[in-house]
């Protein structure tokens, strides 16, 4: 690191972290406070908390004042809430507004304009408060925990999965190229869900309606959803069991 470099737009004290690495394999976070010294060599605040620090002569020309502190249960703690509030605590899916972030920043600017090869699925289940009102909340919960664990399990790197409340699930299908595609996808993703699911010594079976969108030119990501959700609502009027792409 060079230190001035670090310290240019900085003013004379700058806080960062850092992560240590020692040869063992180990490591931990600190925090990391530099403090730029004045030609007299001299300093007068402890940098670590601001407060008094009796004046010391360092001698020579400038140089430097640098503080470590570990800071691991800090950045550990900061961690899990990032991580309780980006996924959905009860699938593990990605959250409501962390979904939709990411799919309104993907049509974001002149993107909309032209169609992109994204694809939606918008999936809610048939009857799910039949299943809650036979097996209780706790099945539910299963049923829930279940589907998502086989949603994951179809899903590419770049795609997204989240659960936008309740029953209802969107799972966002990036470089797409055709319909067909994502059909071929939602038919799967059907099939998979439609398995039974073990419940104590139950199997409890359950079914989505899966409505499927292709991006369309000019569409911002709140038209986009809509349609898909629109297709979803074709599926359920439909039978139920199906997957819709009008």
């Amino acid at each position: 690191m060079h230190l001035e470099r670090w310290l240019q737009d900085a003013g004379p004290i700058r806080q960062g972290r850092l992560r240590l690495v020692d040869p063992k394999g180990g490591w931990c976070w600190v925090q990391l406070s530099v403090r730029r010294l004045g030609a007299t060599g001299t300093r007068n605040q402890d940098l670590a908390d601001g407060g008094p620090f009796p004046e010391v002569a360092l001698g020579g020309d400038d140089g430097y004042v640098i503080t470590l502190q570990p800071i691991d249960e800090q950045v550990q703690e900061e961690r899990r809430l990032l991580q309780r509030a980006n996924t959905d605590p009860l699938t593990g899916l990605e959250s409501r507004a962390v979904i939709l972030g990411w799919l309104e920043q993907r049509l974001l600017d002149d993107k909309r304009r032209t169609a992109q090869p994204l694809a939606l699925l918008f999936c809610d289940f048939d009857d799910f408060k039949g299943i809650n009102d036979t097996y209780g909340h706790a099945g539910g919960d299963v049923v829930l925990q279940t589907v998502a664990q086989r949603i994951s399990g179809v899903l590419r790197r770049r795609d997204h999965a989240g659960r936008l409340g309740g029953d209802e699930f969107l799972v966002l299908l990036d470089g797409v190229q055709t319909l067909e595609a994502a059909l071929g996808v939602a038919e799967k993703l059907q099939l998979l869900i439609s398995e039974p699911i073990a419940w104590g010594d139950q199997r409890i079976l359950a079914s989505v309606s899966i409505g499927v969108a292709l991006h369309g030119a000019g569409e911002d990501a709140s038209l986009f959803l809509k349609r898909a959700d629109r297709h979803m609502y074709a599926a359920k009027a439909a039978g139920r069991r199906r997957v819709v792409a009008l």
